[in-house]
């Protein structure tokens, strides 16, 4: 089965490509131009380089968030509109999920305690979400959710692995290397390849059947949903 995964939920977006065995590509999306401006040509240059057409695509897999309201609907968008031209599903995976995934696969010893993942949702909050993984397999431990950097910092478990672009939101004691049996990563690491073993690894266990639908996951209301609330 060869899925493609689209991640634009963050500025460090990415697009990964995998059939579950031997092949796994990966292309980061970082750079000047916005997301909506470099998916597609990101999409054909993975494609190019793995020498695979889209027309072989078994399955789309996308971040549905949380993460930028902007990036989240752009990535949505072009995921539904290639599934919809080549007649194929598309699934959506949390952002929180997916980035502890892709940590606890660089530093193995993420396997022996939770990972807290923060990422810097603007108006001096957090999104954060605190998980369990295990090789392919991922638990929430906690409702994922928008929160103060000091809300956050108060819930961290010890040890646990945090990573995200929100670790320095967190405060001071979040910046240094270790705190207690706290291991931390301020980096947020490129999530494409991860969604798309993710989608391998859900759809051949439980069937086409079994993938979750696309929904976005905002965990907030939008500044034009607040002000249309009062």
């Amino acid at each position: 089965m060869l899925a493609l995964g689209l991640d634009t939920s963050t500025g460090s977006g990415s697009v990964g490509l995998t059939d579950g065995q031997g092949l796994a590509a990966e292309l980061n999306l970082r750079s000047a131009t916005t997301h909506s401006g470099r998916l597609l040509p990101s999409v054909q240059a993975l494609l190019a380089a793995a020498g695979e057409t889209l027309d072989r695509i078994d399955l789309l897999a996308v971040a549905c968030g949380p993460g930028s309201f902007t990036g989240l609907r752009i990535g949505m968008a072009t995921a539904r509109g290639l599934a919809l031209s080549i007649g194929r599903p598309v699934t959506g995976f949390s952002t929180l999920q997916m980035i502890a995934l892709a940590c606890a696969a660089s530093w193995p010893e993420a396997a022996r305690m939770p990972v807290c993942v923060v990422l810097d949702a603007g108006k001096g909050e957090v999104y954060r979400g605190l998980f369990k993984c295990e090789g392919d397999d991922i638990v929430g431990l906690e409702p994922e959710a928008a929160m103060a950097p000091r809300e956050a910092e108060r819930r961290m478990p010890d040890p646990c692995l945090v990573c995200g672009d929100g670790v320095p939101a967190c405060g001071g004691a979040l910046q240094r290397a270790h705190v207690g049996g706290r291991i931390f990563m301020s980096a947020v690491p490129s999530i494409g390849l991860a969604l798309a073993r993710r989608a391998v690894a859900v759809a051949g266990r439980h069937g086409l059947a079994g993938l979750a639908p696309l929904v976005p996951n905002y965990l907030r209301l939008s500044e034009a949903e607040i002000h249309f609330k009062e």
